[in-house]
């Protein structure tokens, strides 16, 4: 059973942790290409100042690398855009310095 990411964060924003052992998450995200891409691992919501920040910056947008850099830098997070993999509006693959990777997801414009 895959666990809708919208019902849980609604408009707001989350980091969804990789991990093997939990529920698969699937989001709607691309803006208007509507995709649905997908992971286990665990949702962790963002507080409302996070999240109201990741909405601003990036509401409709697919950030560049840097601008994702630049945000968790800004918001006194350790994470950094994934360095081998690709995002897409409203999922963004993210690192940790010890390597856990994760996603930045966030409503989709569409």
């Amino acid at each position: 059973m895959k666990m809708c990411i919208y019902d849980e964060i609604g408009s707001g924003a989350a980091i969804l942790v990789v991990d093997d052992s939990g529920y698969e998450w699937e989001h709607q995200a691309g803006g208007v290409s509507c995709s649905h891409p997908s992971e286990k691992g665990y949702l962790q919501p963002l507080p409302k100042e996070f999240r109201d920040d990741v909405i601003k910056r990036f509401y409709g947008k697919n950030p560049s690398e840097f601008e994702v850099d630049e945000l968790m830098l800004d918001l006194g997070l350790h994470w950094k855009s994934h360095p081998y993999k690709s995002g897409m509006e409203a999922w963004i693959p993210i690192m940790s310095p010890d390597g856990t990777e994760a996603v930045l997801v966030w409503n989709n414009s569409d």
